[in-house]
């Protein structure tokens, strides 16, 4: 079983950075252009997948194993 929780250290992670900056870029990048177009488009697919490096460096995944030798290591 797995469980979710929250990581309080997601800054210093380099997912959280590479996403932040890949996000700032994107956004920057649509805001200058002001046209819909196809590399306004892939700059959203760059937002999108860059804000999943951000939740994914917020979300710490633990797994939990039924033998106890593992848990230990």
């Amino acid at each position: 079983m797995n469980k979710w929780t929250l990581n309080r250290f997601f800054y210093q992670t380099l997912n959280f950075w590479l996403g932040l900056a890949f996000a700032a870029l994107d956004v920057y990048s649509i805001v200058q252009r002001g046209s819909v177009n196809l590399d306004a488009n892939l700059d959203v697919i760059g937002v999108v997948l860059s804000i999943g490096l951000i939740l994914s460096s917020l979300v710490k995944r633990e797994r939990y194993s039924t033998d106890k030798k593992k848990r230990s290591l």
